[in-house]
């Protein structure tokens, strides 16, 4: 997502070291070295924000676009700004970065409202402290996080992102109501199973437009077909990878799962980037005597 931005360097230079994507959030550890960073938005949502924390190095002055000083930031300070916000950092050494990056939900409320050109500081706390160990901890871990793991970490970013915000504000706690692609999410997660699950009927069960459903899923750049399939495909490698669902055929478990069959099903599962259905039941297989994993001819 850094890489999106439109960087015209000084002296100074960015890069990113770590980057993670979980659903419709992004995290990223950026190296800076000493000098000048000017950066404006280059991504093809307008409604993108972003949280910049310094982890460490030393005083770092932030300036409009006109190069007007406008706040200093220490390590475990944080900007808090909308990407269409034309910036420019000032790095006096070399600075390690952790960096949130996010798209607004459709139910902002007018507290927590970013508008574009907006940015503000946010000061070292207890809070932002907790957000970036949370942060370098996700960077850390190499499992990949998909479908309904992959939203848990998105809601729970953009849950403390949010109290990051009302604290730099000033402002005491908004509860957050769910948007309309977690209620969606919702209702694909109980109906996926069912092979008539289709946009339309979670448009329904929502009680909602087919096109408003669409547009929610769309500022993400995805669709509700798309995640209508996800959800079907994390069904079937639970079964799959359950030991006592062995006696289930792969196409039994297609079949369950929403699929018309077990072609269908590899399609899906290869569509994810996924090992086919009888190589991740391969990997249950028992090990051998030596303790190697014993593979099936």
């Amino acid at each position: 997502m850094w890489s999106r931005l439109n960087v015209t360097t000084g002296r100074g230079r960015i890069t990113t070291e770590r980057s993670r994507r979980f659903d419709r959030v992004h995290v990223e550890r950026l190296a800076a070295t000493a000098g000048r960073v000017k950066v404006s938005a280059q991504h093809p949502q307008w409604n993108t924000v972003r949280v910049t924390i310094l982890i460490d190095g030393d005083t770092t002055t932030v300036s409009g676009a006109d190069g007007t000083s406008l706040w200093e930031l220490h390590p475990g300070d944080a900007l808090f700004h909308h990407e269409a916000t034309p910036i420019a950092f000032d790095f006096t050494a070399p600075t390690t970065i952790l960096s949130f990056v996010a798209l607004i939900d459709d139910t902002t409320q007018s507290q927590s409202a970013v508008p574009v050109g907006y940015a503000t500081p946010v000061i070292a706390s207890p809070l932002m402290s907790g957000v970036i160990g949370y942060g370098l901890a996700l960077l850390l871990e190499q499992k990949p996080v998909v479908g309904s793991a992959a939203r848990a970490v998105d809601r729970l970013i953009r849950v403390m992102g949010r109290e990051v915000l009302l604290q730099a504000r000033g402002l005491a706690h908004v509860p957050i109501a769910p948007t309309t692609r977690d209620r969606a999410e919702e209702a694909i997660e109980r109906h996926a199973s069912d092979p008539g699950c289709t946009p339309s009927l979670i448009a329904d069960t929502l009680s909602i437009s087919l096109r408003q459903l669409q547009r929610a899923y769309r500022a993400s750049g995805d669709t509700v077909q798309q995640s209508i399939r996800r959800a079907r495909v994390e069904k079937a490698l639970a079964l799959l990878r359950d030991p006592s669902r062995q006696s289930l055929t792969v196409a039994e478990i297609a079949r369950h799962c929403g699929f018309s069959g077990g072609s269908a099903l590899a399609r899906a599962m290869s569509a994810l980037g996924c090992e086919a259905p009888l190589e991740v039941r391969r990997g249950l297989a028992a090990p051998s005597r030596d303790g190697t994993p014993h593979r099936p001819g």
